[in-house]
């Protein structure tokens, strides 16, 4: 039995650019294990991530290795912030992080009493306890500068779980219109050509806002303080383009 062999060959250097058409495609990534004084891991522990210009806040939890990373942030300065029961709060500031930078920062947390409030999470999953809630928060008209009814909420005290639930905030939505061009040359044969493409992402550079922040004890509670970082699929309009030779 005959059989033809049909080579695809993605040219490495076919203009796979990545054109991001706004200031916040330029991001970098904070990343590093957190641990106490003995050296052992701290699995678990709540590093925040705030950029000093904008406000824009982002947190991840350590991992069984006491490791962490804060991927796709824009570049600038930041403040790192690092909690975890029985241990005090480690704060740094002046952390700079510059374009395509995976940029370490180990902590090493000291145990002792706990004086700092971490603030309640809504999400219920972070240091502190969940609020007590009256309303529906979403039964608000949605605006970036106050995206729920945050006087939906109540704090409680410290050690009780308040009857908030989990996920019960409804962020904004994603809207993203695609648009792709392809065009072929022939190379003499009818199975052999050269393929040229071009590819827009949100080509209408639609906003796509991330979700509000939900601690409560901050001056930016359900204010949205960012867009396309939380999730760089929907950032602001992104062009490629591409050569492929099939022959």
């Amino acid at each position: 039995m005959h059989f033809k062999q049909h080579f695809l060959i993605a040219l490495g250097v076919a203009l796979s650019l990545t054109a991001n058409l706004h200031s916040q495609s330029v991001r970098g990534t904070i990343l590093g294990t957190v641990t106490d004084a003995s050296g052992t891991v701290v699995p678990g522990a709540r590093v925040t991530a705030r950029q000093t210009a904008t406000g824009l806040t982002r947190t991840e939890l350590t991992n069984n290795d006491g490791e962490y990373s804060i991927p796709l942030l824009p570049v600038g300065q930041y403040s790192l912030t690092v909690e975890h029961a029985n241990f005090k709060k480690s704060e740094r500031t002046n952390v700079e992080l510059v374009v395509d930078d995976r940029l370490r920062q180990d902590v090493v947390l000291t145990v002792g009493q706990v004086t700092e409030s971490t603030g309640l999470q809504l999400s219920g999953t972070q240091t502190g306890t969940r609020p007590d809630v009256t309303c529906n928060p979403n039964d608000f008209s949605h605006d970036p500068a106050k995206w729920f009814n945050t006087s939906c909420f109540n704090n409680n005290f410290i050690g009780r779980y308040g009857s908030s639930g989990r996920n019960v905030i409804i962020g904004p939505p994603t809207h993203a219109l695609d648009f792709a061009m392809l065009k072929k040359f022939g190379l003499g044969k009818e199975e052999r050509y050269l393929q040229f493409r071009s590819e827009i992402f949100n080509i209408l550079n639609h906003p796509n806002f991330d979700n509000p922040s939900v601690t409560v004890s901050s001056s930016t509670f359900g204010k949205i303080t960012s867009a396309g970082v939380q999730d760089a699929r929907a950032s602001s309009r992104q062009i490629q383009f591409a050569l492929r030779l099939v022959f």
